[in-house]
């Protein structure tokens, strides 16, 4: 199913859980085991300010939380969002 972002509220949450080819049989450690890649983070950049342009307030949750790939994805798509 493709990503569908529609206002709903003044306020949104974004939830990223990446893409594992796991996610339906594997371990929790395997589900949640994915690094966006910078497009794939480029192109998210671009659908959360298109979201956020019709947001009060728009949250972002990184939930790729196998070792520190939430936390190096988050950095990134901060930098992306900076400028």
């Amino acid at each position: 199913v493709p990503p569908v972002l529609a206002t709903t509220a003044p306020e949104a949450v974004v939830r990223l859980h990446g893409q594992s080819p796991q996610w339906m049989d594997g371990s929790k450690e395997e589900k949640y085991h994915y690094r966006y890649s910078e497009i794939e983070l480029h192109r998210w950049a671009r659908r959360i300010r298109q979201l956020a342009s019709t947001t009060d307030r728009t949250y972002v949750v990184l939930n790729n939380c196998y070792g520190d790939d939430a936390q190096a994805n988050a950095a990134e798509l901060r930098r992306l969002l900076q400028r």
